[in-house]
């Protein structure tokens, strides 16, 4: 279930904030509620008033990570508009919106690979992050999609195959980031390389 942050205030803005920058900052095994309530300036109860329990803090933590990728990558909006541009054009906007090498999308790629490891086993998180992945892999389908109906990506792909692709590469090139084994800029090289190889038109 997706967390609102408008329906809960700012004292539950301020402790997703936390637990995001805590997650950043030490990764899932230094995670404690009582270190973000103290970040957030507020008490462990109230943490517990707004998300019941740990998992429900990191699911609402994983709600702000993708959001903050959305808003990079011009994912639509809730009435579905979607930015100008070609449909490749827009594609790489969205597969490449993690990989601008701010520190922000620097922390929310540890974030979002701290908490895939943690689905691993931890149930209550493991059908979030697939959510999360489904809808991911369903925008980048859509626009690929969109790309062929507008002649900018090849119309023998088939999107479906192709967004499974481009996603988990994706998700390949942040853990290797992360740990510093490649730079930002070899992996939007690679990346573009392997659109162009595999969606763009002869």
């Amino acid at each position: 279930m997706r967390f609102d942050l408008m329906q809960h205030g700012e004292a539950a803005r301020r402790i997703v904030e936390a637990s995001w920058r805590a997650i950043a900052r030490a990764g899932i095994r230094k995670f404690r509620v009582t270190d973000v309530a103290s970040d957030a300036g507020v008490s462990v109860g109230l943490v517990y008033y707004h998300f019941t329990d740990r998992n429900g803090l990191l699911q609402a933590t994983m709600d702000h990570a993708n959001r903050m990728t959305a808003i990079a990558g011009g994912i639509p909006d809730q009435d579905g508009r979607r930015s100008d541009g070609c449909g490749f054009d827009r594609l790489a906007e969205l597969l490449l919106a993690d990989m601008s090498g701010t520190p922000t999308m620097r922390d929310n790629a540890v974030v979002w690979q701290e908490l895939m490891g943690e689905a691993l086993f931890e149930a209550g998180i493991r059908d979030e992050v697939n959510a999360t992945l489904v809808d991911w892999q369903e925008n980048v389908r859509s626009t690929i999609a969109d790309g062929q109906a507008d002649g900018s990506i090849r119309s023998d792909v088939d999107a479906e195959t192709a967004a499974r692709v481009l996603t988990a590469l994706v998700d390949g090139l942040l853990s290797r980031i992360t740990i510093g084994s490649l730079s930002w800029d070899a992996a939007g090289l690679a990346l573009r390389s392997a659109m162009d190889g595999l969606l763009r038109p002869a």
